[in-house]
C-alpha cells in the first residue's frame, strides 16, 4: 500500500517537473525563434485583400507589415507580479495598451544596470594594460 502511494507521488511529481521544464524550455525557444501569429483581439481588423492584391515580389514585405500591425507583442521577456501589473494599469497608465512598452523600458533599464555593474565591479580596476 505504501509503495503504491509512493509510486503515485513520484509519478505526479515527475509530471509537474516535466510540465514546468517544458514551459521554461518553450520560453527560451521563443526568445530565439518567436512564434509568429496574429493577436486574436485584432483578428477582425485584418485586411487579407492586401496580400491577394499585392505584386508577388512585395508579398514578403506585406506579410511583415501585417505582422507588425496585427501580431502578438513579445517585446518584453520579463513579467511583473500581477498585483504590480494591475496597479500600474489602473493607476499610472492612461491607456492599458502602453503596458507592454513600459515593461520593455523596465527590462532595458534592468539590463543596463546589470551590464554597467558588471563593467564597474567585475572588470579589472586598473584598466587593460595591454590596450
Amino acid at each position: 500500500m505504501i509503495n503504491k502511494n509512493i509510486l503515485k507521488l513520484k509519478y505526479k511529481l515527475s509530471q509537474i517537473i516535466s510540465t514546468r521544464s517544458m514551459k521554461i524550455l518553450t520560453q527560451i525557444k521563443n526568445v530565439f525563434e518567436p512564434e509568429i501569429g496574429y493577436d486574436p483581439a485584432l483578428a477582425s481588423n485584418i485586411d487579407k485583400s492586401l496580400l491577394k492584391n499585392c505584386k508577388p515580389h512585395h508579398q514578403h514585405a506585406v506579410k511583415l507589415a501585417m505582422q507588425d500591425l496585427y501580431g502578438k507583442r513579445m517585446e518584453a521577456l520579463i513579467k511583473l507580479p500581477l498585483s504590480v501589473e494591475t496597479y500600474i494599469r489602473k493607476s499610472i497608465l492612461k491607456d492599458e495598451r502602453d503596458y507592454p512598452l513600459l515593461v520593455t523600458f523596465i527590462q532595458c533599464t534592468l539590463w543596463l544596470l546589470f551590464t554597467t555593474s558588471v563593467q564597474l565591479f567585475l572588470l579589472p580596476q586598473k584598466g587593460w594594460g595591454y590596450l
